[in-house]
């Protein structure tokens, strides 16, 4: 119950995090169908590489950040999802083999894809490290750095 009053009560780009998430996740899906020749239209290898790493960063960020933030699990194990998101490039590239549309799955676009999680990985654990401290210092207030000795007590009266 309190996890959908604090959706309700988020900020619009909280709320849209799901929204945004299978979005991505079945534009990324509708990608595999179309065939090789339909796709590398006018675009060159390097170009065709550099989108799977974009795809599969924005995906797993916007994982992660449905876990962390909406969610509100901040405990988010990044070697897990590293692995979930390479596995899901794998699951792609086997359905690009497997069904009938022209196209064929390469372990070199696995290898791009997961070059797209990784960095994205290293953004959310500043983003966790970064919200962690926000939520502590709301939740207890801010740290004190520096020591001041009340007036008169004994250590206030140290000589060097």
């Amino acid at each position: 119950m309190e996890r959908s009053t604090h959706a309700a009560r988020a900020h619009p780009a909280v709320r849209a995090i799901p929204f945004a998430l299978a979005l991505w996740t079945a534009m990324m899906i509708a990608l595999t169908i179309p065939a090789q020749a339909d796709l590398r239209a006018g675009l060159s290898t390097g170009t065709m590489k550099l989108g799977h790493t974009a795809m599969f960063f924005g995906w797993t960020v916007l994982v992660g950040l449905y876990t962390m933030v909406y969610r509100r699990n901040w405990s988010l194990r990044l070697p897990r999802l590293f692995l979930a998101t390479v596995v899901f490039g794998a699951a792609i590239e086997i359905l690009q083999t497997a069904l009938p549309f022209g196209r064929t799955g390469s372990v070199i676009d696995i290898l791009w894809n997961s070059a797209g999680a990784a960095p994205a990985c290293v953004v959310l654990w500043l983003i966790r490290t970064h919200l962690k401290k926000r939520h502590d210092r709301v939740r207890h207030g801010p740290v004190q750095t520096t020591y001041h000795p009340e007036p008169g007590s004994a250590s206030s009266d140290i000589e060097l």
